[in-house]
């Protein structure tokens, strides 16, 4: 094993070949039942806008529907880490209103696959098992923004993970091909904890917690998905335009207008 592991720390070529797959996946891992997910409050200044790297090995059940791994802030806003489609995807909101993703194979049901993703302000890259699966060039930089980290879900409604977790890892820098090979192969310490921002292994969780090996204080708190109707009193009256995907036209968004309908799950509607 340690062998194998400084041959793909040596060989990157070698790696982006898929040589250097992973060699032991996890016994087990968290679960997730595609109804509950961990919400994780973290400091604004905690990631860099402009270099990130999210890993972990997941296992699902089914691969049709959409399913988040890793998520910040809205879709398409700021980074998202999920399967979607038929392929795994790291997805970056590199400027506003403009979103780039690369994507790797998806996972065999209920098989162990370990992905990684990069961004460093430039190119937002995946890996499957070690091995680069794609790079796409990205110019920019997330927003700076107080959203909250969801492990296995968009937000409190949508595209929960059925299936499970083991390793989830998070940093403010983009890890090298080297790098990410050596942590598919189970690496960590030394130069794999700069810019470690959390990492999340089954011996953190709890009940009521899946507390980050290291960083106590960013601890996942177990949340259940909602209904579908919100329902809900605000705290006061909000507009309800609705607009999304701008055109670079005269149009100004491909869709929009007031009580906007696109689709027909558009939540929310407008109660008053």
């Amino acid at each position: 094993m340690r062998i194998h592991v400084a041959l793909c720390m040596a060989l990157s070529v070698l790696a982006t070949a898929g040589w250097c797959a992973a060699l032991e996946p996890p016994t087990e891992g968290v679960p997730f039942d595609g109804e509950s997910a961990y919400r994780v409050d973290i400091d604004e200044a905690a990631l860099d806008p402009a270099a990130l790297t999210v890993s972990a090995w997941v296992k699902v059940r089914g691969t049709d529907a959409s399913q988040v791994f890793v998520n910040r802030g809205k879709a398409n806003a700021l980074f998202t880490f999920y399967l979607y489609n038929g392929a795994v995807r790291m997805l970056v909101g590199h400027a506003d209103g403009k979103y780039a993703y690369a994507k790797a194979p998806a996972p065999e049901p209920d098989t162990w696959v370990h992905y990684a993703g990069t961004y460093d302000g430039r190119t937002i890259s995946v890996y499957r098992n070690g091995a680069l699966s794609e790079a796409v060039d990205a110019a920019g930089a997330m927003a700076t923004t107080k959203d909250a980290v969801m492990l296995g879900a968009l937000d409190a409604r949508e595209r929960f993970l059925d299936g499970e977790m083991a390793d989830i890892r998070l940093w403010r820098r983009a890890l090298s091909a080297d790098e990410v090979a050596a942590v598919a192969n189970g690496g960590a310490g030394g130069p794999l904890d700069e810019g470690l921002v959390a990492r999340w292994t089954e011996a953190g969780r709890t009940p009521d917690a899946w507390a980050a090996d290291g960083a106590p204080a960013l601890k996942g708190v177990p949340m259940a998905k909602k209904g579908v109707l919100i329902n809900e009193k605000d705290d006061g009256y909000r507009g309800i335009w609705y607009y999304n995907q701008p055109s670079g036209d005269e149009y100004v968004y491909k869709y929009s207008g007031g009580l906007g309908t696109y689709c027909a799950k558009h939540i929310p509607h407008a109660w008053y």
